[in-house]
């Protein structure tokens, strides 16, 4: 995806409805945007990015925050210019000029949005002292709720289902347990699979569903984890949490938040 990737005329967001002429933008690296002519309102909605899980030097792991969220409609001048920041290093902030921001996550701590009408938390990764329990990040606040915590105790341990990013999974012993489910998305399977979920390409079905997926599951390849759910925790393997702005998994690597994202519409 390029800096920008314009849609136009979309009109598929059964919760929100279509906005102003249509126009969608989804910006994805830090820029100066200029509201183009004749535009005097705008909506947006942006994730901070989730937070890295990682080792905390005693044996045990910890699962990365989930990005907060924020949502608001703006009265804007036409073409003014307006700095977008892109939560794009783990638990940096987004934000649209003075107006809405959205931290991220951070070692167990989800991130907030402040300034829309509607701000919801990211959900709070795990923490576990044993080198042998992993620990699942949480999921990316969205429009319908805060994200939700990840999981990672002893034996067949899910990830936290819930109406936003859900949270993913730890495992123990080799006892995988599965991502929870989303609003719109599946948590994946116990064996550590990535939850179905309106990850990269949401457009076609509406941006209401961005970050609603299910988490991905514990252990292997749960870097796949669904849109908004944190990668679930392994000692040995990549545990990314879903983009955007999921939480990272606790293991010896590859433990890396997802970027954040900000989604303008005019």
């Amino acid at each position: 995806m390029s800096n920008t990737t314009v849609y136009p005329s979309i009109g598929s967001n059964p919760f929100t409805g279509r906005f102003g002429t249509g126009q969608v933008v989804f910006v994805n690296t830090s820029l100066s945007w200029t509201v183009p002519t004749g535009i005097t309102r705008v909506r947006v909605r942006l994730w901070g990015a989730g937070g890295n899980g990682g080792a905390n030097g005693y044996g045990g792991y910890y699962g990365g925050g989930g990005g907060g969220f924020s949502l608001g409609t703006l009265g804007l001048t036409p073409g003014s210019s307006i700095s977008v920041t892109v939560g794009t290093t783990s638990g940096s902030t987004s934000s649209f000029g003075g107006y809405l921001s959205a931290t991220g996550g951070s070692a167990y701590n989800g991130g907030n949005g402040s300034g829309g009408d509607v701000n919801n938390g990211g959900g709070s990764g795990v923490f576990n002292s044993s080198s042998t329990q992993c620990s699942g990040g949480g999921g990316a606040g969205n429009l319908f709720g805060k994200g939700s915590t990840g999981q990672g105790s002893a034996g067949y341990a899910g990830g936290k289902s819930g109406v936003s990013g859900s949270g993913g999974s730890g495992y123990s012993n080799y006892q995988y347990g599965p991502g929870g489910s989303g609003l719109f998305g599946s948590g994946g399977c116990a064996s550590g699979e990535g939850g179905s979920g309106y990850a990269a390409s949401p457009v076609p079905l509406g941006i209401d569903f961005i970050a609603t997926g299910g988490g991905g599951g514990g252990g292997y390849f749960a870097s796949s984890a669904g849109s908004g759910g944190g990668g679930g925790g392994s000692s040995n393997q990549a545990s990314c949490g879903g983009f955007p702005g999921g939480g990272g998994g606790g293991g010896s690597r590859g433990y890396y938040g997802a970027l954040g994202l900000v989604v303008i519409e005019y």
